[in-house]
């Protein structure tokens, strides 16, 4: 990020780290097609005020993750999934640096082409979203009959890219048991997802927005919560 031209691809919230962004940069395209993508968790206040990042980057960038992965081609967005127990073995599956097991990175093509890392996860896929809290990747599916369906980010993790399998049985793979697809109207877009909480918000074609709360995403809400015996929250 020094004097190098860069091209920001995608902004969002890191999970995990309150007041941290994730900042994706394009970091080039190999002759294969593959592009390279680096991540970079940056706190929204830097240690002096008024300081530019430049300065603040060597002592930054051991106190802050830095994920490097390649999609298999260009993504106009992305997202850093929040690390879970299992990202030890997430380093060898997911496309992250191996130095680095804090998490993955999901990516969308423009082709409506949905990976995780290196492993293509769904074909034809409009829009996305993450629930940190609740280790859930969201995703609203093309066609004739377009669905919002639900993985485990445990689960992606787990996914093995040399797999001899089609899209289908890796997201079925990676679903939950209980998580089946939702039918949503043609043309449906997944506008957020509430941290933490099981409510999506989608917007229709003709410009209205929907929040509902889908059953799969209650499901895991609810363990949690009467573990802790917060009962008021589960009316």
């Amino acid at each position: 990020m020094s004097g190098e031209k860069t091209q920001v691809v995608r902004v969002a919230a890191w999970p995990g780290r309150p007041g941290c962004l994730a900042i994706g940069l394009l970091g080039g395209q190999a002759g294969s097609g593959e592009c390279t993508y680096d991540v970079h968790c940056v706190p929204c206040i830097f240690p002096a005020q008024g300081a530019p990042w430049a300065a603040a980057s060597d002592d930054l960038s051991e106190a802050y993750p830095h994920l490097s992965v390649a999609f298999p081609e260009p993504c106009v967005r992305i997202a850093v999934l929040p690390p879970h127990s299992t990202a030890a073995a997430a380093t060898a599956v997911n496309g992250c640096n191996p130095s680095s097991p804090r998490g993955a990175v999901v990516g969308l093509s423009e082709r409506g082409k949905l990976y995780c890392g290196e492993i293509l996860l769904v074909a034809g896929v409009s829009t996305f979203a993450v629930n940190a809290p609740l280790e859930a990747l969201m995703f609203v599916t093309t066609g004739t009959r377009p669905t919002l369906q639900f993985c485990s980010v445990a689960a992606l993790a787990a996914l093995d890219p040399l797999a001899d399998e089609v899209w289908e049985e890796r997201v079925a793979a990676a679903a939950w048991p209980f998580a089946e697809p939702r039918p949503v109207e043609r043309g449906a877009r997944l506008v957020a997802a509430v941290p933490g909480h099981p409510k999506v918000v989608l917007q229709m074609p003709r410009g209205n927005l929907e929040a509902f709360e889908p059953r799969p995403l209650v499901l895991l809400q609810v363990p949690p919560l009467a573990q802790g015996r917060v009962y008021t929250s589960l009316s």
